[in-house]
């Protein structure tokens, strides 16, 4: 990965990953991480080129953002997790699982 994707994580249990959408980033999950956390661990990620992730110099795509999710997962040696998207962030989890 070119890039090193900021995250907001609480709760120590089954992965949880929530994606945001198109011009938001991680902490428009913010009642969702603490609601979660007590049955999860709920990380919330800004995707690259929002919030505090930097845009890097890959393709600003849909397709990228899934390979972004691959190696953000790899990195946190997460093999599986519930994936939770909002609009883009549901395009992107849909492309991730198929």
């Amino acid at each position: 990965m070119d890039i090193a994707l900021y995250y907001q994580e609480k709760g120590n249990k089954e992965p949880f990953i929530l994606l945001h959408g198109n011009g938001q980033n991680g902490s428009y999950f913010k009642n969702q991480i603490d609601y979660f956390s007590n049955r999860y661990r709920v990380i919330a990620l800004d995707t690259r080129g929002h919030g505090r992730s930097p845009r890097g110099t890959k393709p600003f795509t849909i397709e990228q953002f899934s390979c972004d999710l691959y190696d953000f997962m790899e990195e946190l040696e997460i093999s599986e997790a519930i994936i939770l998207g909002f609009s883009d962030g549901a395009n992107t989890a849909k492309l991730f699982a198929s």
